[in-house]
């Protein structure tokens, strides 16, 4: 079996190719031992805790706070969507508690959320229609928001909870 032929190069292309198109699969969820369940927190302390992180987002990437709030999302199976036209982000916190979501989950989903905010604000300030370049691109904005909701998310959970604000 001669390497020069080729074969060896295709398959090695296709298992990288392979990874990176499937790269979810592979990603190791960021858990903490002795981490705290979503539903040991009511709406109230929820509602603080989420102001203060997009909050901090706001801070950090330098825009203004985004319109948020809780809402039914069951209908479509969303945990939390971002609502282009009124540049308004919505959580189902129900729907959320009824499984075994921790805290941290709620970062990333967080962080997820406002990283479509501030695409959307990023596209708008170049002169860009938004909602066509998401729709021509979905995969590439989901997958943004996914490493940022689990890198960003993971960085401020850690420093919440070294600041003792969970």
């Amino acid at each position: 079996m001669d390497i020069s032929s080729g074969k060896y190069i295709v398959l090695g292309f296709i298992v990288i190719y392979g990874f990176f198109y499937f790269r979810w699969i592979f990603r190791s969820r960021m858990t903490f031992k002795g981490e705290t369940y979503l539903d040991e927190y009511d709406k109230t302390e929820l509602k603080k805790v989420t102001e203060s992180l997009i909050d901090d987002l706001s801070n950090m990437y330098g825009v203004k706070v985004p319109k948020w709030g809780f809402n039914d999302l069951t209908k479509n199976d969303y945990r939390g969507v971002y609502i282009g036209e009124i540049k308004t982000i919505y959580f189902d916190y129900e729907m959320l508690k009824t499984k075994e979501y921790y805290i941290s989950d709620w970062f990333s989903l967080v962080v997820h959320e406002f990283t479509h905010y501030f695409d959307h604000l990023t596209l708008e300030s170049e002169g860009k229609n938004w909602e066509r370049h998401y729709t021509d691109r979905k995969d590439f904005y989901e997958m943004r928001a996914d490493d940022n909701g689990e890198k960003v998310g993971g960085e401020l959970y850690l420093n919440y909870l070294r600041d003792g604000k969970i």
